[in-house]
């Protein structure tokens, strides 16, 4: 007996039956509901433990029917992280795995194993008119969205993603969290001037976001343009008129690193998981690992590409004693190089140059 109005014949849905315990300490009985027998408890994701925003008894898929709740949805054990503003790394699976690599003696982090379609040949997909952004990496192809894999759903439940079941866009959600690197996707037919530009605004200018909240951006933000539209806020939140759906054809497919305007994103309580990721550091060699990752996932049609990257040369001056009083410690020159080095880092006329992951 359960008070849920939501739910329909046919939905599959996690059951608790008689002398089933629950988080809390809470044993379910059989009792009488409005005087009918009820014999177990129909749950929602909160009482059972799971981090999913769904309200009401949670629906389950076809293909988990008659497994525990721990066979399909925790059989890989879900970990939860507090992250410092320091450690962009530590906003990703990858970055994560490096950390526990280098730090904790678990042996070297897996390689990914991917096709690369970067050739040297590369046109011009959009034209970089303004400094604030430091990488782009894009793809065009032909590709008609589909329901998206129910192993990444679930995966994507697990860390508070809203799920859209259109592939590409749980794809590039996925990829970010893994990777590390924010993907945006484009309906490039709804792109009404293929002239698409990433530049600062001459003059404010109205946008509306991908969660229809409508936004004046003021003059000297970066933003992507056509012709007289913002289509997107790099780095922050793409927009709703070119956004995809299942009747999509032409994919315009976005990765980028920005120097963004947290400012006017604090303002209009702008909180994205992109902003975040571009203010607590990117690291600058995923933007082409991200697009190849993506397009290695699905099965895509007459791809043309894009990359660009500004010189990432960064050199900090090794003062070796002002690093020794800092650490309070006693650490021997060469064993502190050493040390570094294992990290990624390395030294070079007098200089630490940090890896891509730390760049920032």
């Amino acid at each position: 007996v359960c008070g849920d109005k939501e739910l329909e014949v046919e939905n599959y849905v996690p059951f608790a039956k008689i002398n089933t315990v629950l988080p809390g300490d809470f044993k379910i009985q059989k009792r009488k509901i409005r005087g009918i027998e009820s014999v177990g408890m129909l749950c929602s994701a909160k009482e059972i433990n799971l981090p999913f925003t769904d309200k009401g008894v949670m629906k389950c898929f076809k293909e988990d029917f008659g497994k525990t709740i721990a066979q399909a949805y925790e059989a890989e054990g879900v970990v939860e992280l507090e992250v410092t503003p320091n450690r962009g790394e530590a906003l990703s699976i990858r970055g994560i795995a490096r950390m526990l690599s280098l730090h904790c003696n678990l042996g070297p982090m897996k390689e990914l194993h991917y096709t690369n379609i970067f050739k040297e040949e590369n046109i011009n997909l959009i034209n970089i008119k303004s400094e604030n952004c430091l990488s782009l990496s894009c793809a065009l192809f032909e590709y008609q969205p589909k329901d998206t894999d129910i192993k990444i759903i679930k995966y994507l439940k697990l860390i508070g993603t809203d799920v859209k079941n259109i592939d590409v866009i749980d794809l590039t959600n996925f990829i970010a969290h893994d990777l590390g690197q924010p993907l945006h996707v484009f309906d490039y037919d709804k792109i009404k001037d293929k002239n698409i530009n990433i530049e600062n605004l001459k003059n404010k200018s109205n946008f509306i976001a991908l969660n229809q909240q409508e936004i004046e951006l003021s003059e000297e933000t970066l933003a992507t343009t056509s012709g007289n539209e913002v289509i997107s806020w790099p780095g922050i939140i793409g927009g709703d008129s070119t956004k995809v759906d299942k009747d999509t054809r032409k994919i315009l497919i976005e990765a980028g690193i920005f120097k963004i305007d947290s400012m006017q994103r604090r303002k209009y309580k702008i909180n994205t998981a992109a902003s975040k990721k571009n203010e607590y550091g990117l690291d600058y060699n995923n933007t082409e690992l991200s697009i190849n990752l993506f397009l290695n996932s699905i099965e895509v049609q007459n791809i043309v590409y894009q990359s660009y990257s500004t010189k990432f040369d960064k050199k900090i001056l090794f003062e070796y004693e002002k690093i020794k009083n800092i650490l309070g410690i006693e650490v021997e020159r060469e064993e502190f190089i050493r040390t570094m080095v294992k990290q990624g880092f390395d030294f070079k006329d007098d200089h630490i140059i940090p890896p891509s992951w730390l760049y920032f």
